[in-house]
């Protein structure tokens, strides 16, 4: 079998098999009122074939109130996972490396927030968060779909959790083989617009 020269090149100088490195944006908005609970929110869906996840951005903007929000667990399914993924973390700020919230910015290699918010802040609070897998490699041989809860803490008499209503957007990088299956044709709706 004859292998492709872009293929073969990236095999014979970087030892990889990865061949494509795509990228997949996502967002999420509220539009329920803040009773009806939230769904996890993909990050991506529909990753179809062989690769290797390679990290997240996620701009996450509180709307309705200002209480702590990383709670919510990520999830990884992988290779057919339905019901429960391979992988589901403890906590947005654990995924991201944040131990026990964000106090102030962090920049590191592999994870960090670049643009945080203070629960003393004004709505809307604005977040920047990123997490490279480059020393903890996520790799699917069949398929791939990630989610992260939009779920927060409530300080009150009971201190509970809370699903939110948040507006999430994400950024998704994976490296794949080929061949794999087409990509959703890109949303140009007035729905999706910024």
């Amino acid at each position: 079998m004859r292998k492709s020269p872009s293929r073969t090149k990236a095999t014979k100088n970087s030892g990889c098999w990865f061949t494509r490195l795509p990228t997949r944006w996502a967002k999420s908005r509220a539009t329920r009122p803040i009773s009806t609970p939230s769904r996890d929110r993909p990050t991506p869906d529909g990753v179809q074939g062989r690769g290797k996840c390679a990290g997240t951005f996620l701009a996450w903007t509180q709307q309705t109130d200002n209480n702590w929000f990383g709670e919510g667990e990520i999830k990884f399914f992988i290779d057919g996972d339905r019901e429960f993924p391979t992988i589901c973390g403890t906590g947005t700020e654990d995924y991201f490396l944040g131990s026990y919230g964000f106090p102030q910015s962090y920049s590191g290699l592999y994870s960090g927030t670049t643009l945080p918010a203070h629960e003393a802040d004004s709505l809307p609070n604005r977040w920047s968060l990123y997490r490279w897998h480059v020393l903890d490699p996520i790799t699917f041989g069949k398929d791939l779909k990630v989610t992260i809860q939009a779920l927060g803490w409530w300080r009150s008499a009971e201190n509970k959790y809370r699903k939110l209503n948040d507006h999430i957007s994400s950024v998704a990088y994976w490296y794949q083989t080929e061949p794999h299956a087409p990509f959703p044709a890109w949303d140009t709706s007035k729905r999706n617009n910024l």
